[in-house]
């Protein structure tokens, strides 16, 4: 037996997936994540003893500073999972908050968030056991699709996938989303050809959860696009099986599944409209992202390849591909070297014979033509995919990618190529090392960072390490995806910290300690305004105490009616944003703007009326506070932690307690 088919025999579906649910049990158990949270030691300096390995990362705001407040949030709310949450603004619903856990229904659709019921720490623990190993269950069992049942091959790709420059750099913030999708293909594949009612039925549920839960994501623009993948991939593997002489023998055991499955979407989709349908008609008419329009086009060939030489270890920060190494992150493609085997006489029936390898091709060339040349907008609209800017088309080259090389390695209808002689594979890989440098080249004219030592060292090992999987990949050597994958790992897997629990920091530290000691005195009704900081509104939430500054999902018109009663600054705050409040020195008419499509800065003096309409009753100041904040009668200081300045209001306009609205 080769060391290949002991491989097999080993790493079987039943093993990979047991493995998979044991590791979230553990991940949980243990309070493993790979969050961030450690990054709010900014408060005091402290060290982050809860990071095992690597260090917090602060670009990864997205989680430490929007989502997992939310959920911590969630659980300090009076009565904890509440649908409406008092404490963010006037009132939050959080049924379009994906990372919110409430007591409602529509939780079984969002399963990343079920450990939160049992705690904060045990809650990220569980969410990221299930981004991690729910991913590669999820593509794993895809794979197994694509390649007809190989095991190996199947689980070097889901890694592959995982471990890629775009979910590891974002945190794997659209991992559940991607592996939702995969789960639906998978799903559909196996009850259209089932011939076992229990199976059919089983898949027909399967598929109707799974679909729901990559309805719930509520994120639109990776969803068109994974929707796409997802639609021609399953044609794809429909059309394969019908070839291969598999049949659909559509009965009543298929129409009881497909039943099945309709009414779980339709579950669904028709509770979260009924739970919040005014929360989706705001975000509908909300200039960010409500109106937000693509019409493609606007990319270049280079970008979408640029994560094949550009190097993110030593270059984190990009002016062209993104302010971040969020928004620079991409994937190693190498669906090009694929259709280039693919077109060589031995293949060429396998390019145009096999439906699986032309849908795939045929879905990355839709992206290609959207992202380089665009479509009119009435085509844009009718395909969905004006809700899908450029840069968010990444996540379906990747994962098409991927699927491609699988397809290839596992077609039937592939072979070795054998080169003429050992100057035909000097010529092939010195085609793919030119192709590589001019690609380095053509960065470096707008990167010129990626010419420095250090980069350039990363560039090398990058294409040395692309030249052995091209070669493999002519030798149809599974192994090529074990390259791939351990090269993704090495490239990104110190991004992300191993963490162990870290909301103990979050409730504890002095300036939580404060907040709450403070909240106690008001018999748990505090309401505070965080000034001039776009990330400390968020805390108080975290401790079950409102904010009026911080994140709003959604604008809260109870707060903007009373600031700009005539709405004539509606452009700043009707979007999604963090609300940042700054006072000024001098009485002046409020001004609301929109300095970033997500942020709503606000500046007031701290004596207009406006403003002390508003019910808060406490004031943080970071660093010096304004002369007006000092001298201002309705305000006195109480406290100091760090440069963080406590101030109390001292007049306000009576309440019937913390819930009642201005």
């Amino acid at each position: 037996m080769t060391t290949s088919n002991r491989l097999e025999a080993h790493l079987t579906p039943k093993v990979i997936l047991s493995a998979c649910v044991v590791l979230t049990l553990a991940y949980a158990i243990f309070s493993i994540h790979g969050f961030s949270l450690a990054y709010w030691h900014f408060l005091d300096q402290s060290p982050e003893d809860e990071v095992l390995f690597g260090k917090a990362q602060g670009v990864r705001n997205d989680d430490w500073d929007v989502w997992l407040p939310f959920s911590f949030s969630q659980i300090k709310h009076d009565p904890p999972f509440a649908l409406v949450n008092e404490t963010v603004g006037l009132g939050q619903n959080m049924a379009l908050i994906v990372s919110a856990p409430i007591a409602d229904p529509i939780i079984f659709f969002r399963p990343y968030t079920w450990g939160y019921f049992v705690g904060p720490d045990f809650g990220m623990g569980w969410c990221w056991g299930v981004y991690v190993f729910g991913f590669i269950a999820a593509f794993y069992l895809l794979f197994m699709e694509l390649s007809g049942g190989r095991s190996a091959l199947s689980l070097a790709a889901a890694v592959a996938i995982l471990f890629s420059p775009f979910f590891q750099f974002w945190g794997l913030n659209s991992a559940f989303l991607a592996a939702s999708l995969a789960a639906c293909v998978v799903a559909a594949h196996r009850a259209l050809f089932s011939t076992r009612r229990r199976a059919t039925y089983l898949y027909g549920i399967g598929l109707g959860w799974s679909a729901g839960a990559f309805l719930l994501a509520l994120y639109p623009p990776f969803q068109v696009v994974m929707g796409y993948f997802g639609l021609f991939t399953l044609l794809g593997l429909v059309l394969r099986s019908l070839k291969q002489g598999r049949t659909i023998r559509w009965n009543r055991d298929q129409t009881f599944g497909l039943v099945a499955a309709l009414l779980l979407v339709g579950f669904a989709s028709g509770r979260l409209l009924q739970i919040a349908t005014d929360a989706i008609e705001i975000t509908q008419g909300t200039i960010y992202p409500g109106q937000r329009f693509a019409s493609g086009g606007a990319a270049t060939l280079w970008q979408v390849f640029s994560n094949n030489v550009f190097p993110h270890y030593f270059v984190r920060e990009s002016p062209t591909f993104g302010d971040t190494i969020c928004e620079a992150a991409s994937f190693i493609l190498l669906s090009p070297l694929i259709l280039f085997l693919l077109c060589r006489k031995p293949h060429r029936s396998a390019l145009v014979t096999d439906p699986l390898l032309l849908s795939l091709f045929a879905f990355t060339a839709l992206l290609m033509v959207w992202n380089l040349f665009g479509f009119p907008e009435y085509l844009a609209r009718f395909t969905l995919l004006s809700k899908a800017p450029e840069a968010r088309t990444v996540i379906g080259f990747g994962v098409a990618d991927v699927a491609l090389v699988v397809a290839f390695l596992s077609s039937s209808r592939t072979s070795e190529i054998r080169f003429s002689s050992r100057a035909g594979i000097a010529v092939f890989l010195a085609l793919v090392l030119s192709l590589l440098i001019a690609l380095l080249l053509v960065i470096a004219s707008h990167e010129k960072d990626v010419l420095q030592s250090g980069a350039l060292l990363q560039v090398s090992a990058l294409i040395v390490a692309q030249l052995v999987i091209a070669f493999l990949l002519t030798r149809k050597r599974q192994s090529a995806l074990f390259v791939f994958a351990a090269v993704n790992v090495v490239s990104t897997g110190w991004f992300n910290p191993v963490v162990q629990g870290g909301y103990e920091y979050i409730w504890n530290n002095p300036v939580s300690a404060k907040i709450r000691e403070l909240d106690a005195t008001r018999d748990g009704h505090s309401s505070w305004i965080i000034l001039d900081d776009m990330m400390l509104g968020q805390l108080p939430p975290m401790l079950g105490v409102r904010s009026l500054t911080g994140v709003q999902f959604y604008p809260q018109m109870q707060i903007w009616s009373v600031l700009d009663p005539q709405r004539r600054q509606e452009h700043g705050y009707n979007r999604f944003a963090h609300v940042v409040f700054h006072l000024l020195d001098t009485p002046f008419e409020p001004r609301i703007g929109s300095p970033a499509p997500e942020v709503t800065f606000v500046e007031i003096h701290p004596d207009d009326p406006k403003l002390l309409a508003l019910p808060f009753d406490y004031v943080i100041q970071p660093g010096n506070p304004p002369a007006s904040l000092t001298r201002s009668k309705h305000y006195r200081h109480i406290f100091s932690s760090g440069n963080l300045q406590f101030f109390e209001r001292t007049r306000h306009p009576p309440s019937g307690g913390r819930r009642d609205d201005p």
